[in-house]
């Protein structure tokens, strides 16, 4: 699903002072540095690596800046001697509150041992299954989709110029593909089918046009798909593969994914649960 895949593609976060990864503003070795200078009112020197310099980079050059690096320079830097002198201080004790599972919400466990989490989980990786046999038997068995099967296909641009095309698929994203592709609401919590051919030399992505598709989907069966010109008629010269059983009991590292990272509730919320208990 979008929620789990995207998250190795986020961005490290940066000093939003010297913009260097690996450090936060209120912790950063440059602010010192600028400050020995700023404090009497002199402008800090080129650094030897300017593409990392933030401020200095694109602000010494420009004295119109100068007021705002500096303001910027000292709020910092009264907020790390600040930091300096509280480290120092005896820490006091904190009281010890009784543990809130960050799943659930009730008290008295962690995610660790919470049987609703054990419960969502089983549910999911159940459900999870159940789709993906549906996904084979639909896609495979009764459309013929599969990597270098021959398909009947269309391209119908508003209803123009409307021509037919026998195209080789090349690719489908079975790695992906899950429970979440049934998820009709936007957002992080589905998955989209990508399918893509080869047609006349040329690689393309096709969709399936709803109104010839309407008898061969069950109408629990939705898809999730990205828009294209290319449509989806028939099937010419089926490649059929077998079923990997490993494939459908994988994937179950996106829904552990989402049992540590998002409540109960918020499941709940998003549709999550109801989808979940409608496959499993």
């Amino acid at each position: 699903m979008l929620i789990y895949e995207n998250k190795s593609r986020r961005s490290k976060s940066s000093c939003s002072y010297c913009r260097t990864e690996g450090h936060m503003a209120r912790d950063c070795p440059q602010v010192e540095k600028d400050w020995a200078y700023w404090k009497d009112f002199v402008v800090p020197p080129p650094s030897s690596q300017p593409q990392t310099d933030g401020w200095r980079y694109y602000k010494r050059q420009n004295p119109d800046a100068w007021g705002k690096w500096y303001t910027h320079c000292r709020e910092l830097w009264d907020k790390q001697i600040l930091a300096k002198a509280m480290a120092n201080q005896p820490k006091p004790k904190r009281k010890v509150s009784p543990k809130k599972c960050g799943f659930c919400g009730e008290k008295g466990h962690s995610r660790r041992n919470c049987d609703e989490m054990q419960t969502f989980l089983a549910d999911a990786y159940k459900a999870n299954e159940n789709w993906r046999r549906a996904a084979y038997d639909l896609l495979v068995k009764k459309m013929g989709l599969s990597v270098g099967a021959a398909i009947k296909v269309k391209y119908d641009s508003y209803g123009c110029d409307t021509r037919e095309k026998i195209a080789l698929v090349s690719s489908i994203n079975w790695d992906v593909l899950n429970v979440t592709c049934a998820n009709s609401r936007y957002g992080d919590y589905r998955q989209g089918l990508e399918i893509k051919v080869v047609i006349d030399g040329f690689k393309q992505r096709i969709a399936f046009d709803h109104d010839t598709m309407r008898n061969r989907l069950n109408p629990t069966f939705q898809i999730v798909e990205g828009w294209s010109s290319w449509k989806y008629i028939d099937s010419v010269a089926p490649a059929p593969q077998p079923l990997d059983e490993s494939w459908v009991t994988d994937y179950k590292d996106a829904f552990e994914y989402l049992a540590k990272k998002r409540t109960l509730a918020r499941l709940v919320e998003e549709g999550i649960c109801q989808l979940i208990n409608t496959w499993k």
